[in-house]
């Protein structure tokens, strides 16, 4: 079982470099996949700190917590996923105590799923 409590972790991961990746993942993509399997490859264990529903405020992600957590789980990549409820990961980071806490680079266009369609339409009306 991949999906645990954040107490649980701790001993779990005892002697291990630990990578920890967070985020929302509520489109699981290709970059995601490409982020996590990197992120991976820097240490012995991947824990994914996935942000809940609660944590994302007024606009909830399309697809519930539960599904996302499923799906990052199904990925070969990914040794541990938690839920946080917290608007950053810090008390996840402060738990853990990762030997690699692995970013994202933001990408400078809209990732929203408004800008993504915007953009499709937009190439679109151009063609």
């Amino acid at each position: 079982m991949k999906l645990r409590t954040l107490s649980e972790l701790p001993d779990l991961l005892k002697g291990r470099r630990v990578v920890l990746a967070e985020g929302v993942f509520d489109i699981l993509d290709v970059q995601d996949l490409r982020y996590l399997k990197h992120a991976r490859s820097q240490g012995d264990v991947l824990v994914v700190a996935l942000r809940s529903d609660k944590s994302c405020g007024e606009i909830p992600p399309l697809t519930p917590e539960s599904d996302r957590a499923a799906l990052v789980s199904a990925l070969s990549c990914v040794d541990y996923v938690v839920l946080f409820d917290e608007q950053d990961a810090s008390q996840v980071i402060e738990t853990l105590r990762p030997a690699i806490h692995a970013r994202r680079a933001e990408d400078p266009r809209d990732v929203s799923v408004a800008g993504i369609i915007g953009r499709i339409l937009q190439k679109a009306s151009t063609s």
